[in-house]
């Protein structure tokens, strides 16, 4: 009998550094880290998190939908 693969999970962080030189991650809260991860599982480019941002998944960047020059970087860690 086969077994099934067990499940993984994954917590998606936005860097909140002030600096260039730094990396400070930030967690997305349960909410928001739900459908981060639902849209990146589904193959979507980019996920709308709120009314003012949006994740790019190619180039893992988080911007804000009314100047797009407000980037910060995003990543995916396994738990």
């Amino acid at each position: 009998m086969a077994t099934a693969a067990p499940l993984r999970n994954f917590q998606w962080y936005w860097n909140s550094s002030t600096t260039a030189n730094d990396d400070h991650w930030t967690a997305y809260a349960g909410i928001e880290n739900g459908i981060i991860e639902e849209a990146f599982q589904t193959g979507k480019s980019e996920v709308e998190i709120s009314s003012n941002y949006v994740i790019n998944f190619r180039n893992l960047l988080q911007y804000n939908k009314f100047n797009a020059r407000k980037q910060r970087t995003v990543k995916r860690d396994d738990l």
